[in-house]
């Protein structure tokens, strides 16, 4: 769109409304990540002021909210490790140099990853689904697990949800500090 036009610009040949959307558009940039960083504080704040509390005296909120934040965390760190090992996979790996690889790490490939003179792209990479297709069916092999029903984060339904998602307003200043 026109901001990507106005970044190419060297910034002698930006006109000055230019100049000015992209000041604003950094601004706001800016301070939608402070923000961000604030929140990511607020809540490792509260997951350690949680987990610095003996666990039978955590109440049912904390313990959800725990367990929520958790979560989330072990699966950011599982998304991270497949897209640095898909970058590694690529030859892309920049560890270590601060550059980004150029590429996304998710999703389809460029063309100029997809099979090349290395042959076809592993097992489980590239073309629309990302995923090996499914047996046939009646070929299915039992699985070694119990089947487990799906897990549904956040609040049962009907319970109240605070504005923050962070557990309850009130619990922010009940003295525990």
């Amino acid at each position: 769109g026109r901001l990507g036009q106005i970044e190419k610009k060297p910034h002698e040949e930006k006109s000055e409304e230019e100049r000015h959307v992209w000041g604003q558009y950094e601004q706001r940039r800016r301070r939608k990540n402070d923000r961000s960083r604030e929140r990511a504080l607020e809540k490792k704040e509260e997951i350690d002021r949680i987990l610095a509390k003996p666990e039978k005296k955590r109440s049912k909120i904390e313990k959800q909210f725990l367990e929520t934040a958790l979560s989330a965390k072990k699966r950011k760190n599982e998304g991270d490790r497949l897209r640095r090992q898909r970058l590694k996979e690529l030859g892309l790996s920049t560890k270590g140099t601060g550059v980004k690889p150029g590429i996304s790490a998710r999703g389809p490939l460029p063309p100029q990853y997809q099979g090349g003179p290395g042959g076809p792209p592993p097992p489980g990479y590239g073309g629309p689904h990302h995923m090996p297709p499914p047996p046939p069916a009646g070929d299915i092999p039992m699985s070694p697990l119990p089947s487990v029903p799906p897990h549904h984060y956040g609040p049962p339904p009907g319970y109240p949800q605070s504005p923050g998602g962070f557990g309850s307003p009130g619990m922010i200043n009940m003295g525990y500090s």
